[in-house]
């Protein structure tokens, strides 16, 4: 009787809850829509059509040094005569590649270990130890103490972006945890009985999974932002690899007579980072309660 009664509150709990989450996700706002716009057209310029049309960035052309842009090169010319256009388009979908993994790679490791951390006492004291000693450093100056000691590469870069990163989603797990844990529902299906692995896999998951999701958003611009700037100051991607923040590094020499070099390359970055950043505002509004 009693199990009975667990699992018809259960049902009606996560009915209601899924006709709420239902009534919410019918009119998403505005900022999701220029987000998820903004997304889509990079994936589809930044990834199929390199792949599609086999565009080579290091692809130089003694011939055509420092050319503006004009007719067939849009962005013009580096100093090596490579198109910059290409260029940009590698770099870009070397970032979002890298910033969707190291935002899935810090969700499947942050969720469990914050989820851990609110579920029992003693792991509780273990893990948030070490993660206030993680994030006693901003991320990025984190994960540059790093890369100095591990060296550049693109395996070292998602690595230690990773490090940086998975200390926010552990403690934005673990706080999610417990706002559902305080609810009145779960207070009523502890007194009726239920054990806490049938709360967590019934209640506490689902429903603390949407503030997650959205942190994730900041870690995907943080892991972008992050390996520009490792690439920037020589610590990240090496040479065959392009990104953009190795294309702005080598427009400094030029940056006087081509700046168009490092006004494409920024301009890109900074509207890749706004359209996640959109995603992530419009995911929050969305979840929250409605559209904007």
């Amino acid at each position: 009787m009693a199990n009975a009664t667990i699992d018809q509150l259960a049902q009606s709990a996560d009915h209601s809850l899924a006709e709420t989450s239902d009534l919410r996700r019918i009119r998403p706002g505005s900022r999701f829509w220029c987000g998820l716009g903004g997304i889509s057209l990079a994936v589809l310029c930044c990834i199929v059509v390199p792949l599609a049309l086999h565009l080579d960035a290091n692809a130089a052309n003694p011939m055509a040094v420092l050319q503006p842009p004009g007719p067939g090169r849009l962005f013009g010319t580096d100093d090596l005569g490579r198109d910059v256009l290409v260029r940009v388009l590698i770099g870009v979908r070397l970032s979002l590649l890298l910033g969707f993994g190291v935002s899935v790679v810090t969700f499947l490791i942050g969720m469990p270990l914050g989820m851990l951390a609110a579920y029992s006492r003693w792991a509780d004291v273990l893990i948030m130890r070490v993660v206030d000693a993680l994030m006693s450093l901003p991320p990025i100056l984190l994960a540059l103490s790093f890369m100095a000691v591990v060296g550049p590469g693109l395996i070292n870069v998602w690595i230690v972006l990773c490090v940086a990163w998975t200390p926010l989603t552990i403690r934005m797990a673990r706080a999610a945890v417990l706002e559902v844990l305080s609810q009145g529902y779960i207070e009523a299906a502890r007194a009726l009985g239920a054990g806490m692995p049938t709360i967590f896999a019934r209640h506490v998951l689902r429903n603390a999974f949407d503030p997650v999701l959205v942190q994730q958003t900041v870690a995907f611009t943080g892991a972008i932002l992050g390996e520009a700037t490792f690439s920037f100051v020589g610590a990240g991607l090496q040479p065959p690899d392009t990104s953009l923040g190795m294309i702005l590094s080598d427009a400094q020499q030029n940056l006087y007579q081509a700046p168009w070099i490092a006004i494409f390359p920024a301009g890109v970055l900074v509207l890749l980072v706004l359209s996640i950043i959109l995603l992530g505002d419009g995911l929050h509004d969305l979840l929250a309660g409605g559209p904007t």
